[in-house]
């Protein structure tokens, strides 16, 4: 008797487009595709977002975009100040958006409190694969993805053109630049830099340091190479700023007088320096050697989905097209200023011809995420009040860098 040969059926593949991508999805993320596309559902969904006004008026005008090709989902963008506090208090009662978006650092403190759903169900790896993988790992905590990721923010070099005739590529063509313009008396300082620990966290992991490891749950203020790098921030940089204020403002404000010739700053500065008419170019902050380089704290804002939520299909749905949508994230470049982390926009030419973004977007790509795990909140504070009594001259860095790691350790152990 002849025998039938049986093969496996070939698994079918949903793809959906969004923008120029074509991408394969989970089949009830098609499904739901399939369905809103037809209007054969008609589901509203909140999404809070909490940024500046025209950032809110650009996302708005997106959203007109997705519902046009999806008219069975219905985006409704809230403006939504003190965020975090307002959504853990309606999450808790059983309430909240569908998707709110915020820099990654939450992400721990949500996923230990179940205020937000991990996404692995809904996606797929062609989908992770097209994101840069320092914005995934961003999007991950305790080996799972919360979140869906469409910028990223870090601190990079903004020095005025009117005063800086080459853009230095070394921390020692830097420092003659920061020594030429360092005069006090007249008024001048060789660089204006906001000094707190996200801003100083370069030069900790510059030298191999860091504050805190997400994964042993540790911190390393006192290391050997923390040391290291923070003193030559001190060394190096502190010595030729303005000491009177070392907050924001006030370094900004020497920036936009013309009272230093760079700053370090990241993209939420950039209205503030355009409408002060200066000239500038943004740069990665340049490396001390070929190994030895500055790698500072970023933050990638993504997209969470809220465990309460009643329409979990339609709001993931609307959130890997708002992130995978070439055409939507370039239109954040242009329009906004969002540095992007979806690798076809990286990729596109017309990136170059966005000077600012394309500075930040090359210096992101050397930084490294902030811890996103709550432990977090017992090393701002120590690290924060370790850099105000070098400052001051009470302690010395190690000395304080000791007391923030002793201070840190006992935090976490209570």
């Amino acid at each position: 008797p002849t025998t039938t040969p049986t093969t496996t059926p070939t698994p079918v593949e949903y793809k959906l487009k969004f923008g120029d991508l074509e991408v394969t999805v989970t089949e009830e993320i098609y499904d739901v595709a399939q369905k809103a596309k037809n209007g054969q559902i008609d589901v509203t969904i909140t999404f809070w977002v909490s940024m500046m006004p025209f950032e809110e008026d650009v996302i708005r005008n997106i959203i007109t975009n997705f519902t046009a090709e999806y008219p069975g989902i219905k985006v409704n963008l809230v403006h939504q100040d003190s965020m975090k506090d307002v959504y853990q208090a309606q999450v808790a009662i059983g309430k909240g958006p569908d998707l709110l978006t915020w820099a990654h650092d939450w992400t721990g403190g949500f996923a230990d409190a179940n205020m937000i759903v991990p996404l692995n169900q809904y996606l797929t790896n062609d989908i992770l694969n097209q994101y840069v993988d320092f914005a995934v790992r961003a999007a991950s905590y305790n080996n799972k993805i919360w979140g869906l990721p469409w910028a990223a923010e870090t601190v990079a070099l903004v020095c005025n053109n009117a005063l800086v005739s080459k853009i230095p590529e070394s921390f020692d063509e830097l420092k003659n630049i920061m020594q030429q313009h360092y005069s006090p008396t007249t008024d001048k300082y060789g660089i204006s830099y906001q000094v707190d620990p996200y801003f100083v966290s370069a030069w900790a992991h510059a030298f191999g340091g860091y504050y805190f490891d997400d994964a042993t749950k540790m911190p390393g203020v006192n290391l050997t190479e923390t040391v290291t790098g923070i003193k030559f921030f001190y060394e190096n940089i502190y010595v030729y700023l303005y000491q009177g204020d070392l907050g924001h403002d006030s370094q900004l404000n020497l920036f936009l007088t013309g009272k230093t010739p760079c700053i370090v700053t990241g993209p939420w500065d950039i209205k503030a320096i355009k409408d002060a008419g200066i000239d500038f170019t943004v740069t990665p902050l340049p490396k001390i050697s070929e190994t030895v380089v500055p790698k500072p704290y970023s933050g990638v804002k993504l997209i969470w989905l809220n465990p309460n939520s009643q329409n979990k299909e339609a709001a993931v749905l609307f959130a890997l097209w708002f992130t995978l949508n070439n055409k939507v994230i370039q239109k954040l470049a242009e329009v906004a200023g969002f540095v992007p982390v979806l690798k076809a926009v990286l990729e596109w030419e017309g990136l170059s011809e966005l000077p600012v973004v394309y500075g930040y977007a090359r210096a992101v790509e050397g930084s490294i995420p902030m811890p996103s795990s709550p432990e977090m909140n017992y090393v701002w504070g120590p690290v924060s009040d370790a850099l105000t009594a070098i400052n001051q001259g009470v302690q010395t860095v190690e000395e304080a860098l000791n007391y923030a790691q002793a201070q840190i350790l006992e935090k976490l152990s209570g």
